[in-house]
């Protein structure tokens, strides 16, 4: 058994309701940690669903396909907490589709126990050595509630049947020099984007929502290309800024004009639908000449990486462009990126994609 399966049409139910969600982290993305596949990709191969007010521990989940329920232990002591839930299909047993702090269902914890996540020494040694889990599967069928959660979800395609353990795909973890001997962990495994293997008619309700596959996955070269983070250390999977001439770099590599500034109020005159790249040392505020705060510089994070920026003008305002003026108390760049290519232009610099349609970054340290 392999893991170059077609997996598009394999998702026949929707797993989230789209209007229970706010934000969506890009596949590819620079978004938590690494979470990679085979490829090494210092990249988050997963989808963050995001809900409004951060309220993602009542988002409910639902099972993407017939299939059963093959694993349900605990997501560990970071991030959410919660468990983990692995669904494998029923007719390509090697694709799975992974839930991550899920708070289980009735029906899922009657069956496995809310304590099974809890990982025993004994259970470790087994994964390690490669031999599957005792836990007696759960079929289910698609659509069917699973439970409740933070939202984390990917597409696991493995080159046999039986899932590899957590760690083998974390990155401090599988460095450790028990686990190079681990068969588990020497096995392939490949991530896809949850997108990519829907069919028709749910891709449709997310297309309603704002996702297009061109918007939502940052393909290996785009990464390879434009990275603004990278993991905080050798033993510290989450992102952090990379330098900031690394950065500066990088910005003046797109081949746009670049516009730079300091404490002085810098006038912009940007194009109705353009957006702003801005890599500042501080946070960049917006204003008027009137000195009324512009729409689109609100929420922003501090600087220290670039971020999209997306500058709104007056209501009313009849003309093909607007002036306002950027400021911050120390030096920053900008690019003006022109409506026709500001999806493939700024994807690469984001974290998520908002319900708006508009790109985000955020970093997670």
């Amino acid at each position: 058994m392999d893991n170059s399966i077609d997996v598009s049409n394999l998702i026949t139910h929707n797993f989230t309701n789209p209007n229970d969600i706010e934000m969506i982290s890009l596949f590819n993305s620079e978004a938590g940690h690494i979470f990679n596949d085979s490829s090494n990709l210092e990249t988050s191969m997963k989808h963050y669903f995001d809900a409004p007010n951060n309220n993602n521990e009542s988002v409910p989940f639902f099972a993407p396909f017939d299939g059963k329920i093959v694993e349900f232990k605990s997501s560990g002591s970071e991030g959410s907490g919660g468990n983990d839930i692995w669904i494998q299909h029923n007719k390509y047993p090697n694709v799975f589709v992974r839930f991550f702090h899920i708070k289980g269902s009735e029906k899922v914890t009657d069956h496995f126990g809310t304590e099974t996540g809890v990982s025993s020494l004994f259970f470790l040694i087994k994964s390690i050595l490669g031999f599957p889990s005792n836990s007696e599967p759960l079929h289910i069928s698609g659509g069917e509630f699973i439970g409740t959660g933070a939202g984390d979800v990917s597409l696991e395609i493995l080159d046999y049947s039986e899932i590899l353990v957590f760690f083998c795909s974390e990155p401090f973890p599988k460095k450790l020099p028990i686990l190079w001997f681990s068969p588990q962990c020497k096995r392939d495994v490949r991530l896809g984007s949850v997108f990519e293997a829907m069919n028709d008619s749910v891709l449709n309700e997310w297309e309603d929502w704002g996702v297009t596959l061109d918007n939502i996955i940052v393909s290996p070269e785009e990464r390879k290309r434009i990275s603004i983070f990278k993991s905080a250390s050798s033993t510290n999977s989450r992102f952090s800024p990379r330098d900031f001439e690394i950065q500066k770099q990088i910005l003046y590599s797109l081949n746009l004009d670049v516009i730079t500034g300091r404490s002085e109020r810098v006038k912009i005159n940007l194009p109705i639908g353009s957006v702003l790249l801005i890599l500042s040392k501080e946070r960049v505020s917006g204003e008027l000449s009137s000195g009324k705060n512009i729409r689109g510089f609100d929420g922003k994070g501090r600087g220290g990486y670039i971020q999209p920026y997306y500058p709104k003008p007056e209501e009313g305002n009849p003309s093909e462009s607007f002036e306002f003026y950027v400021t911050s108390s120390n030096e920053w760049y900008a690019v003006i990126v022109p409506r026709e290519s500001s999806v493939m232009t700024i994807k690469p610099f984001a974290t998520y994609l908002n319900a708006n349609g508009e790109f985000v970054t955020r970093s997670s340290s």
